[in-house]
Parts: C-alpha cells; structure tokens; sequence
C-alpha cells in the first residue's frame, strides 16, 4: 500500500534481504538494500533522485594528456564539442602561454575517429583549443605529449548553435 505522503508497507515478507527501488514519474527513482530481520519490521526512506540522461561523452585522464570519448548509451543529437586546455598553477588559476605547448607542434600526438573532421588541422582551431563534431556515439579524439610534471586543465563541453556563432578561439 502507498499512503499519500509516498509512503509503503508490505505485510507478509519473510525475514532476508531485499532490494527496495522507488520510481516517481517526474520525480525521479531510488534503490536500497535492506535486510528484514526476524523479529519485527524495518523502515526504510528512499530519496527519489532525478534520473540523469546519459551524457555524451567522458573525459579520461591520461598519463601525459586526456581522451574524449564517445558514450555509446547516449541518446539525442550529436553537438560539436570544445576542448580548451591550459596548465594549472598554485591556488587553481588556469592560464595559457604560447611557450608552454601548441597543438600545431607535431610533437603533440592527436588521434582520433568517429568525428566529421578528417585532418589533425581542422581540430586544432588555436594553440590550445579543439573542436571537433562527433558522427557516432563511438567516437574518441585522445591528446598526448603534455609535461606529465604539471596539472593539465582541459575544459571540455557540448557547444549549441549560439556558441557555434560566437565561437571565438582564445
């Protein structure tokens, strides 16, 4: 039975282990082990969270640099994607100098597949910043070459149209 306030109760259960799951819909869903014991009942609480769509990509830190790949769960329209990155320095603050890399520098090792970009040179759109457009959920673009002594900040994200337009290389 559920009452008014979301609450259960089951009569009946025999003593043992149970997964309790909640779902609400526009609410979100919960999971919970719970162990009955013998002697009297339990009560549980489950904190319905809001269900997250499958993002559509994740960044995997690499030992000399970072790879983005393609979520082959997704589901929605493949966005073109951004990659700024930068050196970390003391207190957090991210900063850029030419001296420090450039993606033009063959030295740095780009490799990538399942993008509409089919050169190394029309990722790299400045020194520091990659762009690129996915055609399957299975792509990946992988970065190496970074100085493994230093805190590498890659800012990556989904750019929608407006950010197309005003996109800006800095």
């Amino acid at each position: 039975m559920t009452s008014a306030e979301g609450e259960f109760r089951f009569d009946g259960l025999q003593a043992g282990e149970y997964v309790l799951n909640g779902r609400k819909e526009g609410s979100g869903e919960a999971t919970r082990d719970a162990t009955l014991p013998p002697e009297r009942g339990i009560e549980a609480d489950l904190v319905l969270r809001t269900v997250q769509p499958p993002r559509m990509f994740v960044k995997v830190p690499l030992d000399d640099g970072f790879a983005i790949r393609g979520n082959p769960e997704f589901v929605g329209p493949l966005r073109p994607i951004r990659v700024r990155m930068a050196y970390a320095a003391w207190g957090g603050s991210k900063s850029f100098t030419d001296a420090d890399f450039s993606l033009a520098d063959r030295a740095m090792q780009i490799s990538f597949s399942g993008v509409a970009e089919l050169q190394r040179g029309e990722l790299v759109i400045a020194p520091n910043v990659l762009r690129f457009t996915p055609v399957t959920n299975e792509f990946y673009v992988e970065v190496r070459g970074f100085d493994r002594n230093r805190a590498l900040y890659a800012d990556t994200r989904v750019l929608d149209d407006s950010q197309l337009e005003q996109e800006v290389p800095t």
